[in-house]
């Protein structure tokens, strides 16, 4: 069973392929980064999460994690001037040479890069990541909490990590225009955010209705099919 796990992701590896999707400043009408998002051919492993579980269950996340941001890597030397690229991180890949160190893919690029880390991630795993983060830090990457609003860490993770951005989970956003739920939700993220004094990303923004509540909250950054669908290369959003 090990060696057929194994001969498919040798397969899914030799696919894998970066799509970036962009972040916006709506307030701007601006382009303010990117996120990259990992594609594969495997159709078993099509999804990040079905990928990562496979790969731990032979422990060959770490090969994994090289991968992807070895193509990451590649691609960027097309990233737009001043502009970041937010990239999904395993939180033990801060202290396994895969992040700063000779033979890590991104450090050469850290300074234009935002690591996140998500609000579903165990406690366990916030320990290694903060661990790490001092290096991190060093090196120039700087970091964010994903799906704020969907697990039970955000809170722990920002006292343990200082986020330099938040990402508001999609489905909080999610026709908030039409649901007074998701409404209050959303704008008691933003007033604890905007107290906390962290920037938040709204992710998932996928209607002009979506778009025109968060700018009415005092909304700024965002991501979603409103402003640009993922792409093999760093398209302009639609502004």
């Amino acid at each position: 069973e090990r060696a057929d796990i194994e001969a498919v992701l040798k397969r899914a590896y030799d696919t894998i392929r970066i799509a970036f999707q962009p972040v916006v400043s709506m307030k701007n009408k601006s382009l303010f980064g990117y996120e990259a998002l990992m594609r594969c051919d495997e159709t078993l492993f099509a999804s990040y999460g079905a990928l990562l579980a496979a790969s731990e269950r032979v422990a060959w996340r770490p090969i994994m994690a090289r991968t992807i941001y070895q193509r990451i890597a590649s691609a960027c030397a097309d990233l737009p001037e001043r502009t970041l690229l937010f990239v999904n991180v395993h939180p033990w890949d801060a202290q396994e040479g895969l992040l700063t160190g000779p033979n890590a893919p991104l450090e050469p690029l850290a300074r234009s890069i935002v690591l996140e880390i998500s609000d579903r991630t165990p406690q366990t795993h916030i320990d290694a990541f903060a661990n790490g983060l001092p290096a991190l830090r060093g090196a120039g990457f700087r970091v964010a909490v994903d799906d704020l609003g969907t697990g039970g860490s955000g809170m722990g993770l920002y006292t343990r990590i200082a986020p330099d951005f938040v990402k508001l989970d999609g489905g909080l956003v999610s026709r908030m225009d039409t649901d007074e739920a998701n409404a209050k939700m959303t704008r008691g993220m933003y007033a604890l955010c905007r107290e906390l004094g962290v920037p938040v990303i709204a992710e998932g923004v996928e209607t002009p209705g979506e778009r025109d509540m968060l700018l009415s909250i005092g909304a700024d950054l965002a991501q979603g099919h409103q402003f640009g669908v993922p792409a093999a290369t760093f398209e302009p959003p639609h502004l």
